[in-house]
């Protein structure tokens, strides 16, 4: 009964305020938005803006992929218009609402972009790891049994530091993403919410020199320097660059240090033309190496896993290739079955005397749906000077 009311209120809240201004209330106004809908009629997608003048979640459809377009806003959420066809916008997350032919696909927002926690496998073996908003896996992850509290706040804002060209902010990121208990920035050091990297009330922040006094200090696990030892190192290069470009020098070369987003030595290192996978005390692992111009391909996954399944006391069964990244293709026993880029299983086994494709089981590697190319495109028809899309909502629909 007090929900009915709440619902009741608020749409009357909305109305009155719609009619006293005679257009539609600002989506950050004090009129909250109620909905429980989480699933739309087929070939309409739920998106963030589509209901109560664009400020509320609703459904949303349009020209499907391969279609024609005259804009971006006449295609379905996660397509874009180009020349005048229907294609994946892949700078979205809701583009892989037209795969749904794929067993394996991400988490995404209502406002479609990915979800922050991305979970794989099983409740024994699976893990989730961090993602950004666009889809590029970033520092932290966590077994999924232990994954309830994972939340990535933190892994998202450093990432978004490091690419707004801030390498020098020291915020501190735990294993599963989350702000570690003690942050300093910028001279001033507090004890922080995991969550949110706020201060803890009842607490105070110091300066820097004080930060040991804080009551989320503790000497075992911290040490005696806030710094960790890949930082300390990034950050007395960065210092050094700085002061030989005030003095003219800007192409220095220096060994370039990468560090993960809890101050361990990130993932690879470069040097002399090399991209090496290394572990967090910045020991190479194995021989896993390339060529520095494929740096962008190089994400030693598999590498690291068969340290972190080590020290788990388990055993890593699936072949890396040789720049520490995992085989998309996998052969256990001559059976070939493919994998992504977090080590998990996309395909069920594949018969076949040769190996299989694996991009078109994997959700980021695909151009096109199924029975779709740049060559089999459907047209629509014309009638009546519109365009004609059949069947997307329930019946023929125009768009002009």
């Amino acid at each position: 009964m007090e929900n009915s009311i709440q619902c009741i209120l608020v749409v009357l809240l909305a109305a009155l305020e719609i009619s006293q201004s005679q257009s539609c209330p600002k989506c950050s106004s004090s009129v909250p938005c109620v909905s429980s809908l989480t699933e739309c009629p087929d070939k309409q997608y739920l998106v963030q803006n589509a209901n109560l003048c664009d400020c509320c979640p609703g459904c949303k459809g349009g020209a499907e992929f391969g279609y024609f377009c005259s804009s971006s806003s006449s295609c379905a959420p996660g397509l874009t218009c180009q020349n005048d066809k229907c294609v994946f916008d892949k700078t979205t997350c809701s583009y892989t609402y037209h795969l749904k032919h794929l067993s394996v696909l991400p988490t995404c927002e209502v406002d479609g972009t990915f979800a922050a926690v991305q979970c794989k496998g099983d409740r024994v073996m699976g893990r989730c790891f961090c993602y950004s908003e666009s889809g590029e896996r970033i520092f932290g992850w966590a077994w999924r049994r232990d994954a309830e509290d994972m939340t990535c706040t933190c892994s998202r804002m450093k990432y978004k530091l490091m690419k707004s060209g801030q390498i020098d902010n020291t915020i501190h990121c735990d294993q599963k993403g989350n702000f570690e208990p003690l942050q300093c920035s910028n001279g001033v050091c507090w004890c922080a919410d995991a969550k949110t990297g706020e201060i803890i009330h009842g607490t105070r922040a110091v300066p820097e020199s004080m930060w040991t006094f804080l009551p989320c200090y503790d000497i075992v696990k911290m040490g005696l320097t806030y710094l960790r030892q890949c930082e300390s190192a990034a950050y007395a290069q960065y210092l050094m660059q700085k002061t030989l470009a005030i003095h003219g020098t800007i192409h220095a070369e220096f060994k370039k240090i990468i560090c993960d987003y809890d101050g361990a030595y990130g993932i690879y290192t470069v040097a002399d033309g090399i991209v090496a996978c290394q572990w967090r005390d910045g020991t190479k692992i194995g021989s896993f190496q390339g060529s520095s111009n494929t740096i962008s391909k190089v994400n030693c996954n598999c590498a690291r896993d068969q340290k972190i399944f080590a020290e788990a006391g388990l055993t890593h069964t699936l072949a890396c290739n040789g720049n520490g990244n995992y085989e998309s293709i996998q052969d256990i026993n001559g059976q070939f079955f493919c994998v992504d880029r977090d080590g998990f299983a996309v395909s069920v086994p594949i018969e076949t005397d040769h190996a299989p494709d694996c991009e078109k089981y994997i959700y980021y590697e695909i151009a096109a749906p199924p029975d779709n190319d740049s060559e089999d495109y459907k047209s629509p028809e014309i009638k009546d000077g519109a365009y004609m899309y059949p069947d997307y909502f329930g019946g023929d629909h125009l768009y002009y």
